[in-house]
């Protein structure tokens, strides 16, 4: 299976890759930051102009449509970075966040950057997460031929700006897609840290 998913949230998401999704009967994955929501980036435009990230409403029409929303943390911080108390706060903040926001429960967790360790896989499960996606930028890191029976663990591919899915802009870009990644239970993700 193919995994389609958008981190951070951005408002283009919504403009240019829903129709697409739709038009090809695609569902798409979506983890906004939470304090990120409905807010113009001024973080990562690299002197070009300003996006703006969904607002609750498009949130809301994005999930109506059957697409998922999940979370990506609060402030998107590099997560093994995190002391005990701020990790808890951003991950158990961000998903009681997006439930109240979703009126449904939020199981799985885009890390920030693809940054986590064990700590970081232990906190999420406590706070609930049955799932987490990282991007694995050495797939060698990746154990190939691993399988549980339930998940494939041959699947884990580089991520660069080439292998991005483009779509829907001008500029034949889509922020925040990411190609396919790995996919396993939070409790297994460990077979991954290298």
């Amino acid at each position: 299976p193919v995994v389609l998913t958008f981190d951070d949230g951005y408002e283009d998401n919504f403009s240019a890759a829903l129709p697409i999704l739709k038009k090809y009967r695609h569902v798409g994955n979506i983890f906004p930051i939470a304090n990120w929501i409905g807010r113009e980036n001024k973080w990562e435009n690299f002197g070009k102009a300003p996006t703006r990230t969904m607002d609750e409403r498009e949130l809301a029409l994005w999930q109506n449509e059957g697409h998922y929303v999940g979370s990506h943390t609060m402030d998107h911080p590099f997560l093994s970075r995190c002391d005990t108390d701020r990790l808890h706060d951003e991950l158990s903040e961000s998903k009681r966040f997006f439930e109240k926001l979703n009126g449904k429960p939020v199981e799985c967790l885009c890390y920030p950057y693809g940054d986590f360790d064990r700590k970081v896989m232990q906190e999420a499960a406590k706070c609930g997460y049955k799932l987490g996606l990282a991007i694995f930028y050495d797939v060698r890191r990746a154990a190939y031929g691993k399988s549980d029976g339930r998940f494939s663990h041959r699947h884990a591919f580089r991520q660069n700006k080439t292998e991005r899915l483009k779509a829907g802009r001008k500029d034949g870009q889509v922020r925040g897609i990411q190609q396919v990644f790995h996919i396993c239970p939070v409790s297994e993700a460990e077979n991954f840290i290298g």
